[in-house]
C-alpha cells in the first residue's frame, strides 16, 4: 500500500489532495523542553511539567487569593518556561537592543523557534529568502504591551520608537517573515484557544491553494504579568488546585502553560524529493464555529462535531480509520462531557467496539497553552505517530459521570497504548477556542523512508566517497560558535561515530553566518579531541575557523603549472572519490590512444616505478589531475568566478573557462609535453627569491646566459638556463642568504631552448577551434585578462607563446587582484603559487587568500576537505550533498543563543508586579507634586499582622500606623530617628486577607503625614490617622530600670487571657510581654525580641508588635477602670523615636490620673534597652471608652440638599365646582378682575377687596380689626368657597428699598392676621397665596419677586399650621401673568391635591421637590485672603463664634464682627464674670491667635445708615476692603400663627430682611468673593410655629438669587439645627435625633461652610435627618420631603419587604434572607454593585468608615426595623453575614417598634428648664439667633 492510500474500504472517495509533510518542529515548551525529543521524552515518560509561578513573573503572595477575589487569582501554579523569557539573542537577528527592548518576548521566542524548525527540517534559512513560504501564528495574550503603559500616571509610560511594532498582534508573525526575507502569506491568528491550529489550518490551506511553496505554522503565548491569570481566575476559568484533570470528575478548570511551537510544512512529494526527513503528514483540516450557546465560552458538541466531519470529508478519510485523537481536554467539568460526547459521536460510526478510540491530552502534562494549545496537541500527535505509541493520559482517576465511554466507544489512555506496527496509522487533533472557533487535523503517519545512500562510506562515517567527512558549525559570534562546538563534541562521543553526524548534516545545511568553524572529521576520538578544542577555543589541525565574509568572491582558480607534480599525486582521489577518477578516466580515454601510455595506470605506479620526472608524462596527469580537481570543486557547488593557469596549467584552466574545448584541450597538452620533451636534458630552471629588475642584474641574466622562465610575483622569478649556470647562480644567491631552488625536471621551458619546437607547434595545433572564454580568464602569456570577444584566442600561436616566453603570472595575478579576486584555489598536486599570490597581493596593498586543494604531504580525503572547510569558513557557499545526502537523521543540537537582557517596564509596574516594596508598611514612593507612597496590604504583608486580632476584627495596630509615619522621615529625610506630635487615629483599618490600599502623604510644609485607605474596587477612600513629623530631641534619656516594690507580679498567661476577656484576641506574634508588674496607674514588663519577617528592602524601624506590646501596658490600668467597656486607640500627642530598637527591651506605662471625661483614659509609654537607654517614648497615648450610650449615632445619610422644580400636569386632578362665594384679596393690576371674571363664569361668586384704607372701602394688610370688619360682611353662613390673597401683585412698580414694609411687615401680618381670623370663626375654606416671580426658579429673581418673597416663608407654614385651609402657594409666571390666569382659575378647581406650592412657567404646571444637592458648584474650600476683611453679622451669637474663628484659620487677615451691644475695652476682658462676654472673648483671642484682626463693632445692622457709616470708618482706619460677608444675625420667637402679635413679626423678620438689605446697599462698592446669608432649613421646610422666622428667611434665599441675577456674589444656606447655643446646653441631641434630625457638629458645619463658600451654588440646604422619622413626625407630610421618607427600597426588590420575608421565611431561611438584605443596604451605602460584597468580607476593608457605618446603620433600621450599634458595625464581626445574623438575633418577630410619639410627648422627658427655654424662646432652637452678650 502507498502512502496516501486508504487502509480501508470506508475510507472515503478516491481522490484526497497531496498530503502535506510535517518536515521541522521547533518547540519551547515547559518541563525544559526545547526540542521535538525533549517534548517527546517528557511525554513518555509522563511528566508533570507543571510548576510554582516564578518569582520573576509576579509575586504569588500578592495576587495569591484561595477564593475568589477582585484583583486575585486562585492558582500558584502553572506550565512555565524554565528558560528566562527576558533574554533574546538580538544581533543573531540583526535586530538593534533598541528595537529588542521593545519587542514583545513572544515575537522573540517565536523567532528563535523559527529557526530552530528550520534547522530541525534540515533546512538553511537562505534558500528560503525570496520564496513564497508563508507564517502563521497563533496568538491570544498580549502582556508585554500593557507593560509599556505604566499603572502610574506620574510615570512616563515606557513606548518607544519601536513600541508600536513591538507589542502588536500581527507582528508576531510578521517579524518572522522579515527576519527570513519570506514573501508568501503572513499572518497572526486570534482565536483564544485555538488560535495555533487554526494557523495551521490556514497553512494547509495556502500549501493546498498554491500561495505557498513552504509555510511555517504554531503560536505563542507568554505569562508575563499576571493580569490575565486574574481575569481567567476570576472568570472561573482556572483550577484553583493547579491541576488538569481533563475528563476526570474532579476537573476544576485549566491550568495556565506557556511556550511556542511551529511546525515547517510543505507537500509531501517535494519534501520526499528533497530527501527530507517527514514526522507526519497532514491529509485534512477542518474548522467551525460555536454560534449562540448559553454563554460565549461556554462549547458546542455539535459544531465540534462538525469541525471533526469537516476534517475527515477534506482527508477523505473514514472515523473508523483513525487510531488516536488528541483532545482539547481543559479540565473543565462542563468542556469535557460535552467534548467526549462529540468526539464519540464523530468517529464512532462502524468503529468495533474491541477497537475504540484512542484519546489523550497534553494539558495534562504542560498546562494549556492557549494560543500554543492547538500546536502543542498537533506535535504530539505527530510524535505518536512516529513513534507509533501513544503516551499516557495524567490525572485520571474518576472519570466525569456525564461521559460514558464504553457507549462513545473510546478509551482514554491512562497507560501508554501501542499503535498498529504496519501500515499508515492516523490521528486527530482537536483544539476549541474559548469565544467558540473550532478546529480539527486529520494526520496520517509519514512514508517510509528509502536509503539515498549512493557512494561508500567508511564504517565509522568519517568518509564518503574518498572525502573526509567535515563537520561545518556557523554562528553569529564565537561564544556561540564554541558552544556549539561543545555540543557537537558531546553527540559525536555519545553516538559513537560519526555516521548519524554526516548523515545530518543535510538537514543542517549550515547557515550562513559570520563566525565559522569546520571540523574535518576523522575517527570518533579525533572528531570529539577536535571539537573540544574548538569549544576551549584551542587551535587543532582537524578545525579551520574564520569569519564568513560578504565579499569573499570573486573566487579564482588557479592552475598550477610544471614543478609540483609527484609520483603519488591525487592518487588518494584517484582511488577513493568517484567524481575525480571518473574525470581522470574520461581524460585517459582521450589520451592514451594518442601517447600510447595509460596517464591513469602512471597516476597509480609506485615511486620506483613511476615516470612523473618525465616531461610528458607530468604534463599529461598534472592537467588529468586538474580536470579532475576541477570536476570535484564542481560537485561540492564551488565554482570560479577568474581563472588563471600557471604555464602548463594554462590549458586546464582555457578548458575550465571554456576557451578551449576538452578534445582542443587534450590535443593542446598531448602535443606541448610531447614537444617539450624532447627538449629534456638541455636545461632546467631555477625558483629565486628575486624582483624581475633584481633578477636581470646576475651578471649571466644581463649577458643572455641565462633567462627570465617565469615572474611570478613581484620578489619570485624562475630563471632557466643551463645546469652548471644554474647551479652557480643558486650558490651564490644562498650565500646571501637569499632563496634559491632548482625545479623537478630537466626541460629548459620558456627559454631559448624551446626554438627548435616551433615549428611543429605551430603545425600540430594549428586545427584547434577556440572559442572565447565564460568565464575571465587571464593570461600569463600577456599577464592581463583574456578579451571575451574571441579576439585573442588560444590558438597555435597562443601557445607557442605560452610555451616560449616567460610566465607573466604576478601580472595576470596582479590583474585579477585589481579585478576584485580575494580567494584562490590552487588547482593542482600540492601548494605551489601561493606565496607569489600573497606578495603580489601584498605589493598593492591588498589582502587575499589562497587555499590548496591537494597536499603533497597530506591525505588527499584530508586535504581536499581542508580545501573545503577553508572556503566554506571563509564565506564561499559549499554544498555538502557529496558528504551528506540528504536523509533522515536524528536531531542536532540546537542553535546556542547568546542572549542577552531585554525588557521593558515601567519601575511602578514592574514593583506592582513583583511586589517589590522598599518600606515594609509605607510602601513605595509614587510619584507626584508631593511626597506620597502606596502600600498594598496583601499577601506581601507582614504576617504577623494576622495576630492583632480587636473584638473580634483583624486591624491594622495603631502602632503600624506610627511605624508608617516613622518611615516617611526615613524614605524622605534619611532619618531614622524622628517626632511625631499630634497622632490620630481616626478610622480602624481591617484586615483580614484580600488587598487593601494604604496611601500615605507628607505636606512637607508643616510636616502633617495623613495616611487614607480604600479597597481597590471601592470609590471612597478612608482617613486612617494623621501625624505631624518633627525633628527628634537632640539629647536622649536614660530611666532607671530597677524592679519598683510597689508593683505586682502579674502572670503573662493571665495577663493575655485577661486582654482576651477583654476582645483582645492577640496571636503569638503580638503577646511579647513578659515579666509584667503591675500596680496603681503605673506597669513595666519586659519586651521579647522578634524574628523579623523580610517583607521589604529595609526592616522597620519600630516593629508595629514591639510598640503595640507598649501599648498593651496601659490596657490593664484602663480596664481596671472599667472592665466591660470597649477600648479603641485614639491616638497620642507625641512620640519620640531615638534609635532603632533592638534586642531585649524594658518597657515601662504610666496612666494619666482621671480628668474627669469618662470617655477617654490616657497614659505615657517609654521603651528602654536594658541598660536604660531610653529608644522610644509616647506622650498621651489614648484610649475611647465607648459603650452604645455613649457613641453619637448619627441617624441622617446626607448634608447637603437643594430643592427643584419639576412639571407636574393638572390634567388628572379632581375638579370641584366653583359655585360659592369666592373671597379675593384683590390686586389693582387686573389679575384679581380677570379671575373673577372666570369664576363668575364659572358659578362662583368672587368678592373683591383691595389693599388699602378702611375709608377707600379697603383693607389695611396690617389691620386686623378691619379684615374682622370685612370677613364679618362678606362671609355668608355657608361659609367661603375659598381665599385667594392677591395683593403680593401689587409690589411691581416701586423699588425693593420702598417696599420692604410690605416684605418685612405687612405681607407676613396679612397672613397672620387671616389665620387668625378665619381660625376664630372655624372657617375652613380653600386658601391661595399668589406670587408672581416671587420662586426663584431657573435663578430669575426681579424686583418684584424679592419683595414678594416673605409672603412664601409664612405661606408654607400656614399649610401646616391650619390643616383645613389646604393652604397652597401658587406663582405665576412673570414673563406671562395673563396667561397665568387660566392656569390659576384651574388650580383653584382643583381638589384633593397634596401639593402646597406650584408654579406656572412657560405655560407648564411645576411642583417643587428637595433632594439631595448634585454640588454641582464644586467642592473646593474657600481660602481667606489675609490681604482682606471680612463683615460677620451675628459674630459674637453661638453660630457666629464658629464662623469667626473658621474664617480666621482659614486665612483672613481682618474680620468685623458685628453686634447689638458689642463687648467692653480690651483692658477689661480678663476681669468680665458674665459667661457669655467670656466666651465671647476667647473666641476674638482664638480667632487673632489664628492670625487674624478682629474688629468688633456695636451696631444695628437693620439701620443701614449706621451701618455704612461703620465700614467707612473702618476704611480709613487702615482695614483692607471687604472680601467677604456673613449675615448670621437674627433672632427666634416662636409661636403659631393664630396666636403671633404684631410685635413678634417685628422682632423676627425686620433683622432679616432690613438687616440683609442694609448689608447689600452697603457693600454695593466693595469688591467680594462671597455674600453669605444665613437662612434656615425652616424657610424650605415647614416648621409650625416659626412662621415669621421662615419669612424672614425665605427673604434671605430670595435675596442671593437677586443678586446672583444682577452678576453680584449671593449665597443663601439653610441651615438645619446646630449642636451649639441652647441645643448644645440643653442636651436636645436626643430630643432631635428621635424626630429623625441630626444636629450639626461645629466641625462638620465649618468643613461645609467652607465648601459652599468656594462653590458658585446660590442656595442650598444644610441638614441630615432620617426622614421617614422626620415625615413621620409631621400631622401633614411636607409633599416636598414626602418622597425623601418614603426612602430607599427595602433590599427586597419586588417580593416584600425584608421583613415581610423574614416572617413569611422557615427558621432555616431567615440566615440568607437577612443577609441578602444586608447586602443591598450595604451595596446602597457604598454604591458598589452587589455581587462585589462577599458575606464573609469584613466592611472596613469595604471602606466603610465610621461615617459610612452611620448611614449603613440608618438603612439598615429603614429596611430591617432595629439597627446594631455603631461599635458593632466598626470593631464587632463587620461582615455581610455577621450584621445579618447580629440582626436576627435582635429583631422581634411578633412585635413591632412603637412610633415616635408627639413632639409633647417628647418634651415631656426634658426637665422644667429645658421646657420653659423652649417655650418662651428666651434662646433660639436656631443657630442663626444672635446671643445677647450683655
Amino acid at each position: 500500500m502507498t502512502h496516501g492510500e486508504g487502509r480501508s474500504s470506508g475510507d472515503q472517495g478516491q481522490w484526497r489532495r497531496e498530503p502535506i509533510a510535517v518536515v521541522g518542529i521547533g518547540c519551547r515548551l515547559p518541563g525544559g523542553v526545547r526540542s521535538a525529543t525533549d517534548f517527546w521524552n517528557l511525554l513518555d515518560e509522563g511528566r508533570d511539567a507543571i510548576v510554582d509561578i516564578p518569582e520573576d513573573r509576579w509575586s504569588r503572595e500578592r495576587y495569591y487569593e484561595p477564593e475568589r477575589t477582585p484583583g486575585k487569582s486562585r492558582v500558584q501554579r502553572g506550565g512555565f518556561l524554565t528558560d528566562p523569557i527576558d533574554e533574546f539573542d538580538a544581533a543573531f537577528f540583526g535586530i538593534s537592543p533598541i528595537e529588542a527592548n521593545s519587542m514583545d518576548p513572544q515575537q522573540r521566542l517565536l523567532l528563535e523557534v523559527a529557526w530552530e524548525s528550520i534547522e530541525d527540517a534540515g533546512l538553511r534559512a537562505e534558500d528560503l529568502e525570496g520564496s513564497t513560504t508563508s507564517v502563521f501564528t497563533g496568538g491570544f495574550t498580549l502582556d508585554y504591551g500593557q507593560m509599556q503603559f505604566s499603572p502610574n500616571p506620574a510615570e512616563a509610560p515606557t513606548v518607544a520608537a519601536h513600541t508600536a511594532t513591538g507589542v502588536v498582534m500581527t507582528m508576531l508573525s510578521n517579524r518572522i517573515s522579515h527576519a527570513f526575507d519570506l514573501l508568501g502569506p503572513s499572518m497572526s491568528v486570534d482565536t483564544a484557544c485555538s488560535s495555533s491550529l487554526v494557523a495551521i489550518h490556514l497553512a494547509c490551506q495556502s500549501i493546498w491553494n498554491g500561495e505557498s511553496e513552504l509555510a511555517l505554522a504554531g503560536g505563542v503565548n507568554l505569562m508575563l504579568s499576571p493580569n490575565f491569570t486574574v481575569a481567567a481566575s476570576t472568570g472561573g476559568f482556572l483550577s484553583p488546585t493547579s491541576t488538569s484533570r481533563a475528563f476526570d470528575a474532579a476537573a476544576n478548570g485549566y491550568v495556565r502553560g506557556e511556550g511556542a511551537a511551529l511546525v515547517v510544512l510543505k507537500p509531501l512529494a517535494r519534501a520526499l524529493a528533497d530527501g527530507d526527513h517527514v514526522y507526519a503528514t497532514v491529509l485534512g483540516t477542518g474548522v467551525s464555529q460555536d454560534g449562540r450557546t448559553n454563554g460565549i465560552t461556554v462549547p458546542n458538541g455539535e459544531s465540534q462535531r462538525l469541525a471533526i466531519e469537516s476534517a475527515l470529508a477534506s482527508a477523505h478519510v473514514s472515523p473508523a480509520s483513525i487510531d488516536y485523537v488528541e483532545a482539547h481536554g481543559t479540565g473543565t467539568p462542563v468542556g469535557d462531557p460535552i467534548e467526549a460526547n462529540a468526539l464519540g459521536v464523530a468517529y464512532r460510526g462502524e468503529r468495533a467496539a474491541d477497537r475504540p478510540l484512542l484519546i489523550g491530552s497534553a494539558k495534562t502534562n504542560l498546562g494549556h497553552l492557549e494560543a500554543a494549545a492547538g500546536v502543542v496537541g498537533f506535535i504530539k500527535s505527530v510524535l505518536a505517530l512516529a513513534h507509533r505509541h501513544v503516551p499516557r493520559h495524567l490525572n485520571l482517576e474518576n472519570l466525569n459521570s456525564e461521559i460514558d465511554l464504553d457507549d462513545l466507544r473510546l478509551r482514554i489512555t491512562t497507560s501508554p497504548a501501542d499503535l498498529p506496527v504496519d501500515g499508515p496509522i492516523r490521528a486527530g487533533v482537536n483544539s476549541f477556542g474559548f469565544g467558540g472557533t473550532n478546529a480539527h487535523v486529520i494526520l496520517e503517519s509519514a512514508p517510509a523512508p528509502t536509503d539515498p545512500e549512493a557512494s561508500p562510506t567508511t564504517p565509522d562515517g568519517s568518509r564518503r566517497d574518498g572525502i573526509a567527512a567535515i563537520l561545518p558549525l556557523a554562528a553569529r559570534g564565537d561564544a556561540a560558535l564554541a558552544a556549539l562546538a561543545g555540543r557537537y563534541s558531546d553527540l559525536v562521543a555519545a553516538e559513537d561515530g560519526t555516521t548519524a553526524l554526516v548523515r545530518a548534516l543535510a538537514h543542517r545545511r549550515s547557515a550562513h553566518r559570520q563566525a565559522r568553524l569546520a571540523v574535518v572529521t576523522g575517527s570518533v576520538a579525533e572528531t570529539v579531541e577536535a571539537l573540544a578544542a574548538a569549544a576551549a577555543d584551542m587551535p587543532h589541525e582537524r578545525v579551520h575557523t574564520g569569519t564568513a565574509l560578504d565579499d569573499a568572491r570573486p573566487l579564482a582558480f588557479v592552475y598550477t603549472g610544471m614543478g609540483p607534480q609527484w609520483w603519488g599525486m591525487a592518487r588518494g582521489l584517484l582511488q577513493h572519490n568517484s567524481v575525480f577518477r571518473a574525470a581522470v578516466q574520461e581524460c585517459n580515454a582521450a589520451i592514451t590512444p594518442r601517447i600510447g601510455f595509460s596517464l591513469v595506470a602512471e597516476l597509480l605506479a609506485d615511486q620506483q616505478s613511476s615516470r612523473m620526472h618525465e616531461s610528458v608524462v607530468a604534463q599529461i596527469t598534472n592537467f588529468a589531475v586538474q580536470y579532475g580537481l576541477t570536476r570535484l570543486w564542481e560537485s561540492f557547488g564551488v565554482r570560479p568566478d577568474l581563472i588563471v593557469g600557471h604555464s602548463a596549467g594554462e590549458v586546464a584552466a582555457a578548458l575550465a573557462a571554456g576557451a578551449l574545448s576538452f578534445d582542443d584541450a587534450i590535443t593542446v597538452i598531448v602535443h606541448r609535453s610531447r614537444l617539450q620533451h624532447l627538449a629534456s636534458g638541455e636545461g632546467r630552471l631555477l625558483a629565486v627569491a628575486l624582483s624581475e629588475a633584481e633578477a636581470g642584474k646576475i651578471p649571466e641574466v644581463a649577458d643572455g646566459t641565462v633567462e627570465l622562465a617565469a615572474i611570478n610575483s613581484p620578489d619570485s622569478v624562475a630563471l632557466v638556463g643551463s645546469v652548471s649556470a644554474l647551479e652557480a647562480i643558486a650558490a651564490r644567491l644562498e650565500a646571501y642568504d637569499v632563496f634559491a631552488r632548482l625545479v623537478p625536471g630537466d626541460v629548459p621551458y620558456h627559454s631559448r631552448g624551446m626554438d627548435p619546437l616551433e615549428a611543429e607547434v605551430r603545425s600540430s595545433l594549428e586545427s584547434l577551434a577556440p572559442g572565447c572564454p565564460r568565464t575571465p580568464l587571464y593570461s600569463t602569456v600577456t599577464g592581463a585578462r583574456v578579451a571575451e570577444d574571441g579576439s585573442q584566442p588560444h590558438d597555435a600561436e597562443y601557445w607557442w607563446r605560452n610555451i616560449r616566453r616567460p610566465v607573466l603570472f604576478g601580472a595576470a595575478a596582479d590583474a585579477m587582484l585589481a579585478d576584485g579576486a580575494v580567494t584562490f584555489v590552487e588547482i593542482g598536486p600540492t601548494a605551489v603559487l601561493g606565496r607569489s599570490i600573497g606578495e603580489t597581493a601584498a605589493a598593492r596593498a591588498a589582502t587575499a587568500a589562497s587555499v590548496t586543494s591537494l597536499r603533497r604531504d597530506g591525505d588527499d580525503a584530508q586535504s581536499f576537505a581542508a580545501a573545503l572547510a577553508q572556503l566554506w569558513v571563509r564565506g564561499i557557499d559549499v554544498d555538502w550533498t557529496p558528504l551528506a545526502p540528504r536523509s533522515a537523521a536524528r536531531a542536532l543540537p540546537g542553535y546556542p543563543w547568546q542572549r542577552a537582557r531585554y525588557w521593558s517596564e515601567g519601575e511602578s509596574g514592574r514593583r506592582d508586579r513583583l511586589a517589590k516594596t522598599v518600606e515594609p508598611y509605607l510602601g513605595n514612593r509614587t510619584e507626584g507634586a508631593l511626597p506620597a507612597w502606596r502600600r498594598l496590604l496583601d499577601g506581601t504583608a507582614p504576617r504577623s499582622l494576622a495576630d492583632h486580632v480587636v473584638h473580634g476584627a483583624t486591624l491594622f495596630p495603631g502602632a503600624g500606623f506610627i511605624e508608617i509615619a516613622a518611615e516617611v522621615a526615613r524614605d524622605e529625610y534619611d532619618a531614622t530617628s524622628c517626632t511625631l506630635v499630634d497622632v490620630t487615629f481616626e478610622a480602624a483599618l481591617l484586615h483580614r486577607g484580600g488587598t487593601y490600599l494604604v496611601d500615605t502623604s507628607l505636606d512637607a510644609a508643616t510636616g502633617r503625614i495623613t495616611i487614607h485607605g480604600r479597597l481597590p474596587e471601592a470609590s471612597r477612600w478612608v482617613r486612617h490617622a494623621s501625624a505631624t513629623l518633627q525633628p527628634a530631641p537632640s539629647v536622649g534619656t536614660r530611666i532607671d530600670v530597677g524592679v519598683d516594690p510597689a508593683l505586682d507580679a502579674v502572670d503573662q498567661v493571665e495577663l493575655y487571657r485577661a486582654f482576651d476577656r477583654a476582645g483582645f484576641s492577640y496571636g503569638p506574634s503580638f503577646q511579647l510581654l513578659h515579666d509584667v508588674r503591675i500596680g496603681d496607674g503605673a506597669a513595666t514588663a519586659r519586651i521579647r525580641e522578634v524574628a523579623e519577617e523580610p517583607v521589604a528592602d529595609r526592616a522597620p524601624i519600630l516593629e508595629p508588635s514591639v510598640l503595640d506590646a507598649a501599648f498593651q501596658l496601659l490596657l490593664p490600668l484602663a480596664l481596671r477602670r472599667d472592665e466591660t467597656a470597649r477600648l479603641l486607640p485614639v491616638g497620642a500627642d507625641r512620640v519620640v523615636i531615638h534609635e532603632r530598637p533592638q534586642g531585649p527591651l524594658i518597657v515601662r506605662a504610666t496612666a494619666h490620673p482621671d480628668a474627669g471625661d469618662p470617655t477617654r483614659i490616657a497614659g505615657d509609654v517609654t521603651i528602654a534597652t536594658e541598660d536604660g537607654r531610653v529608644v522610644v517614648e509616647v506622650e498621651g497615648f489614648t484610649v475611647l471608652v465607648q459603650s452604645d450610650a455613649t457613641a453619637p449615632q448619627r441617624v441622617g445619610t446626607d448634608w447637603v440638599y437643594e430643592q427643584t422644580w419639576e412639571p407636574q400636569p393638572a390634567d388628572d386632578g379632581e375638579r370641584r365646582a366653583a359655585t360659592g362665594t369666592w373671597l379675593l384679596l384683590a390686586d389693582d393690576t387686573g389679575t384679581a378682575a380677570r379671575l373673577a371674571e372666570r369664576l363668575t363664569a364659572a358659578g362662583g361668586t368672587p368678592v373683591l377687596v383691595p389693599a388699602g384704607s378702611v375709608s377707600d372701602g379697603a383693607v389695611p394688610p396690617g389691620d386686623r380689626t378691619a379684615l374682622s370688619d370685612l370677613l364679618d360682611r362678606t362671609v355668608p353662613g355657608e361659609g367661603l368657597r375659598g381665599i385667594v390673597h392677591l395683593w403680593s401683585l401689587d409690589r411691581d412698580h416701586t423699588s425693593p428699598a420702598d417696599s420692604l414694609r410690605w416684605t418685612a411687615h405687612d405681607a407676613v401680618l396679612s397672613i397672620v392676621h387671616l389665620a387668625a381670623e378665619l381660625d376664630q370663626r372655624e372657617i375652613a375654606a380653600p386658601t391661595y397665596v399668589v406670587t408672581a416671580g416671587a420662586q426663584p426658579i431657573g435663578g430669575a429673581m426681579s424686583d418684584r419677586g424679592l419683595v414678594q418673597s416673605s409672603i412664601l416663608g409664612v405661606g408654607r407654614v400656614l399649610h401646616h399650621e391650619l390643616k383645613g385651609l389646604e393652604s397652597r402657594l401658587v406663582d405665576l409666571d412673570p414673563e406671562d401673568v395673563d396667561g397665568s390666569i387660566a392656569l390659576l382659575a384651574d388650580e383653584l378647581a382643583i381638589s384633593g391635591s397634596e401639593e402646597d406650592q406650584v408654579a406656572f412657567r412657560g405655560g407648564e404646571r411645576l411642583v417643587a421637590r428637595l433632594y439631595p444637592s448634585t454640588r454641582s458648584g464644586g467642592r473646593i474650600p474657600a481660602r481667606m485672603r489675609a490681604d482682606g476683611a471680612y463683615l460677620v453679622t451675628g459674630g459674637l451669637g453661638a453660630l457666629g463664634r464658629l464662623v469667626l474663628v473658621s474664617l480666621a484659620e482659614r486665612g483672613a487677615g481682618h474680620v468685623v464682627v458685628t453686634s447689638r451691644s458689642g463687648l467692653p475695652p480690651r483692658e477689661e476682658w480678663d476681669s468680665l464674670t458674665d459667661p457669655t462676654q467670656r466666651d465671647a472673648v476667647r473666641t476674638v483671642r482664638a480667632a487673632e491667635a489664628a492670625g487674624a484682626s478682629v474688629h468688633v463693632v456695636a451696631v444695628d445692622v437693620t439701620d443701614a445708615t449706621a451701618l455704612g457709616a461703620v465700614l467707612d470708618l473702618l476704611l480709613e482706619s487702615g482695614v483692607p476692603p471687604l472680601r467677604g460677608v456673613i449675615h448670621s444675625a437674627g433672632a427666634v420667637e416662636d409661636q403659631i400663627l393664630v396666636r403671633m402679635t404684631e410685635e413678634q413679626v417685628d422682632r423676627v423678620v425686620r433683622p432679616k430682611v432690613l438687616g440683609a438689605w442694609a448689608l447689600h446697599e452697603a457693600t454695593a462698592g466693595a469688591p467680594l468673593d462671597f455674600f453669605a446669608l444665613f437662612s434656615s432649613i425652616s424657610a424650605v421646610i415647614p416648621s409650625p410655629g416659626q412662621g415669621n422666622y421662615a419669612a424672614g428667611n425665605a427673604f434671605l434665599d430670595s435675596l442671593a438669587h437677586y443678586r446672583r441675577a444682577r452678576n453680584l456674589p449671593g449665597l443663601s444656606i439653610n441651615w438645619g439645627p446646630w449642636d451649639a447655643g441652647m441645643i448644645a446646653s440643653l442636651g436636645l441631641r436626643e430630643l432631635y435625633g428621635q424626630r429623625g434630625i441630626d444636629l450639626i457638629e461645629p466641625e462638620t458645619g465649618m468643613t461645609l461652610l467652607g465648601e459652599l463658600l468656594g462653590s458658585s451654588e446660590v442656595q442650598q440646604g444644610v441638614v441630615s435627618a432620617h426622614w421617614p422619622t422626620v415625615v413621620t413626625n409631621y400631622a401633614l407630610t411636607p409633599v416636598l420631603v414626602a418622597h425623601l421618607g418614603r426612602g430607599d427600597d427595602d433590599g427586597g426588590g419586588d417580593d416584600g419587604s425584608v421583613l415581610d420575608r423574614l416572617h413569611a421565611a422557615t427558621p432555616a431561611e431567615r440566615p440568607s434572607i437577612a443577609a441578602d438584605g444586608v447586602r443591598h443596604t450595604v451595596s446602597q451605602v457604598l454604591r458598589m454593585a452587589e455581587e462585589h460584597i462577599p458575606d464573609e468580607e469584613p466592611l472596613g476593608r469595604l471602606g466603610v468608615d465610621s461615617m459610612l457605618a452611620t448611614e449603613l446603620r440608618i438603612r439598615l433600621e429603614q429596611h430591617f426595623g432595629t439597627a446594631p450599634t455603631i461599635a458593632f458595625l466598626l470593631d464587632g464581626a463587620t461582615t455581610v453575614a455577621g450584621i445579618g445574623a447580629e440582626l436576627l438575633h435582635a429583631l422581634d418577630m411578633t412585635s413591632h417598634d412603637a412610633e415616635v410619639d408627639d413632639l409633647a410627648a417628647l418634651l415631656a422627658d426634658l426637665n422644667d428648664d429645658a421646657v420653659a427655654a423652649l417655650l418662651t424662646g428666651a434662646e433660639t432652637t436656631d443657630p442663626t439667633a444672635e446671643a445677647p452678650v450683655d
